[in-house]
């Protein structure tokens, strides 16, 4: 699947150039998350959940179980470390750790459940690329967002903008179990989920608010004629 090798290899440009990429959005860049957001909040509850009902003859009445562990995990993940004192230098030395292990897994599953999608039906696939490219270049799980000694360790660094081609190459050359494919589609949209909901709460003007409902109506619009054309 070429495209998928792409679609990877866009995701790790973004990884890569993500600093210069905030600095030349860093006026909008309100407005962009929140566009984002409404996207992805879109996708979330007109593709991704009806996309996890398919799974009820695998996993039952724990068909959202893995979406809830994607919300709860992602949150611990973040609030865990705060919990004991420490010094400002110990939290953020914990932190920059943290956000690179979750980076870094969270981007090779994409890489996983991309090829997957693309290779069922390519619809599947562009539409769950969109949502992901803007959380790439934006959100909290962008590559930017690590701590400056992390983001600028050329290891660390390069490891977690190839992950996505990494997953894309674990799922072209092995066979991923149905039910494991839900539930990491179900883990990813919990942390889509949550994520979104963190990121576009913060951004109340006006420009932020019109674009959140731009951006949840003109994706809502795109999924909901895409299934009257399928």
């Amino acid at each position: 699947m070429y495209m998928a090798w792409l679609l990877a290899g866009l995701i790790t440009l973004l990884h890569y150039f993500g600093e210069r990429i905030d600095e030349s959005t860093a006026s909008y860049q309100a407005s962009i998350t929140s566009f984002a957001s409404g996207l992805t909040i879109a996708y979330i509850f007109l593709q991704l959940f009806p996309e996890l009902t398919m799974a009820m003859d695998l996993l039952g009445d724990m068909v959202f179980l893995p979406v809830l562990c994607g919300v709860a995990v992602i949150h611990l993940a973040e609030k865990g470390i705060y919990k004991h004192e420490k010094s400002a230098d110990a939290i953020r030395h914990d932190f920059k750790e943290l956000h690179s292990i979750i980076l870094l897994v969270y981007h090779l599953v994409i890489g996983v459940l991309l090829y997957q999608l693309l290779l069922g039906d390519i619809v599947r696939g562009t539409l769950f690329i969109l949502p992901v490219l803007f959380h790439t270049a934006v959100s909290s799980l962008s590559l930017k967002e690590l701590h400056e000694d992390i983001l600028h360790t050329p290891t660390v660094h390069g490891a977690v903008s190839l992950a996505p081609l990494f997953g894309v190459a674990i799922a072209s050359y092995t066979s991923i179990p149905t039910a494991l494919f839900y539930t990491l589609l179900g883990v990813v949209t919990g942390v889509l989920l949550y994520i979104t909901l963190r990121d576009s709460l913060p951004h109340v003007d006006k420009g932020a608010v019109m674009a959140f409902i731009v951006g949840t109506v003109s994706y809502s619009l795109l999924i909901i004629g895409i299934w009257h054309l399928i």
